[in-house]
């Protein structure tokens, strides 16, 4: 792990981190943890795993460092689709829907829907995930930005806590591109319609960390923008790492298979 992140910090040194034209939200701003507490049908929640989502009622306290904790409306989903399936985590991904007037002057301001990843099995992967995403925020600001949080999940069925444990959110792909000065689009293209510099760089730290889990043209775990400058080539920007060697999350590991017997 160490060998890895060393040699991802001598390609950092190497490949500049281009200038964003916009700041990143407040919620994306800071690396302080935040302290919270999801509240919602998790009975519910985890039985809608295998159906088309349904949105559930929720209420997302955050613990402010001044020691006041702040109520936010929401609305709870599942979401994904290797991660949403039980059989490969014992908890789903989630995506959190915000009020606009309930999150007006809150740190939560200007946040819509939220991916929300969380613990799939070991706690360890989603920290080794959270820690990738901030290594490629170093190589390129046309990354995805992180907040991590620690939360305790409470399932307002049974009126009961579930575990407190870390999660984090993901900035939405709207606000990564607008950041950019760029728009998501889902036109068709090839690598070689792709700006090459970033390209290069994209594909030299999938290398690095040992992920195959990507493709461009599909848009495997890629997101495209476009810069408002149409003169400037579209850029591939990557998300979901759970896959590569970096993390080694035991749920993408295959299963042993059978000792072979000479009889």
């Amino acid at each position: 792990m160490m060998r890895i992140i060393a040699l991802i910090s001598f390609f950092c040194l190497y490949l500049p981190v281009g200038k964003a034209t916009g700041k990143p939200d407040k919620l994306f701003s800071s690396e302080d943890i935040l302290q919270l507490e999801l509240r919602s049908d998790f009975t519910a929640l985890q039985k809608n795993r295998m159906e088309e989502p349904v949105w559930f009622d929720g209420v997302l306290v955050y613990y402010q460092p001044e020691g006041t904790n702040l109520k936010i409306d929401v609305k709870v989903s599942v979401r994904g689709n290797f991660r949403l399936r039980p059989e490969n985590c014992s908890f789903p991904p989630l995506l959190i829907d915000f009020r606009k007037e309930s999150v007006k002057n809150t740190l939560f301001e200007d946040q819509n829907r939220l991916k929300l990843v969380t613990p799939c099995q070991d706690e360890e992967d989603l920290l080794d995930e959270y820690i990738v995403y901030r290594l490629y925020n170093q190589v390129t600001e046309y990354s995805f930005r992180v907040r991590l949080a620690k939360i305790l999940y409470f399932d307002t069925r049974t009126n009961e806590p579930l575990f407190v444990k870390y999660s984090f959110f993901l900035e939405d792909e709207e606000r990564m591109a607008k950041r950019n000065d760029a728009k998501v689009t889902e036109k068709f293209y090839t690598p070689f319609d792709l700006d090459y510099e970033s390209y290069k760089k994209l594909s030299v730290f999938q290398y690095i960390i040992g992920n195959k889990d990507w493709y461009a043209v599909s848009r495997k775990n890629i997101v495209i923008v476009q810069p408002s400058d149409t003169t400037m080539k579209p850029v591939a920007v990557p998300y979901d790492f759970d896959f590569s060697g970096f993390v080694g999350a035991s749920y993408t590991k295959p299963d042993k298979l059978p000792a072979y017997s000479m009889g």
